[in-house]
């Protein structure tokens, strides 16, 4: 016995006009269908790089800096090839000019990198306005530490500290990270004065005709993968349990 292999939802074909017809409208319904799997896979592949955190929000009560948010960004990239096992973090203000950045404490995910302090967990200066007080990473997670404490709120694992040299205006750096995953830094900090926790934050001094300074970092919005799946949603493309 030969197996029919005609789906059930798709309509008899018999050559007759309104057969036609429906024939049309269940091929351009799976030809929707295939669009929107198409679109939701070329959207997570252009987010499957490391993450990016735009500092866009004064947390520390200061006045705001100049300008529109957001004032920083912190991303993190994996390299290829023979750069495989690094990750290149890149620090970009976007700073008025009388504005400077006094630091930056970003996170690590402790089951990936329990000793932040260690020698081989440091990472190594590349191109950019270089951190003059060099990179420091806690050890063993004293969440008493405020060396790694932002003033509004948050316990961290790195801090990278400019005095003599002005990290301000729109300069950027580079640091590279060996041994380990972009991913392992899309981590929050360790709650420390009730504001919220942060992925990155940064001391911006120098606002306002006072010369103010505040603290800036980043709130997460809905990833570009669930807008798209939302927005993917409102059009339809993905097919709804009919009411019983």
């Amino acid at each position: 016995m030969v197996q029919s292999h005609q789906r059930l939802d798709r309509p008899v074909y018999d050559g007759s006009p309104v057969s036609v017809i429906e024939e049309w409208r269940f091929r351009m319904v799976h030809v929707k269908h295939l669009a929107c799997v198409a679109t939701l896979a070329g959207v997570t592949a252009s987010v499957s790089a490391g993450p990016v955190f735009n500092l866009n929000i004064e947390f520390s009560g200061a006045t705001p800096p100049a300008g529109a948010a957001p004032w920083m960004t912190v991303s993190f990239t994996q390299g290829t090839g023979l750069n495989s096992a690094h990750v290149f973090m890149t620090i970009q203000n976007y700073l008025v000019a009388a504005e400077f950045v006094d630091r930056v404490l970003i996170n690590v995910d402790p089951a990936n990198v329990p000793n932040p302090g260690a020698v081989a967990n440091l990472p190594s200066y590349e191109t950019g306005t270089e951190a003059d007080d060099g990179v420091f990473g806690k050890a063993s997670n004293p969440l008493m530490d405020t060396f790694y404490k932002a003033d509004g709120d948050g316990f961290f694992d790195y801090r990278f500290n400019w005095s003599a040299n002005t990290f301000g205006g729109v300069q950027s750096v580079v640091y590279k990270f060996t041994g380990m995953t972009a991913s392992w830094f899309n981590f929050v900090s360790e709650p420390g004065g009730g504001q919220g926790r942060y992925f990155a934050v940064a001391k911006v001094q120098g606002i306002g005709a006072g010369g103010d300074s505040g603290w800036i970092g980043y709130i997460p919005l809905p990833s570009a993968a669930g807008m798209a799946f939302m927005g993917l949603l409102g059009l339809g493309c993905v097919r709804r349990r009919p009411a019983l």
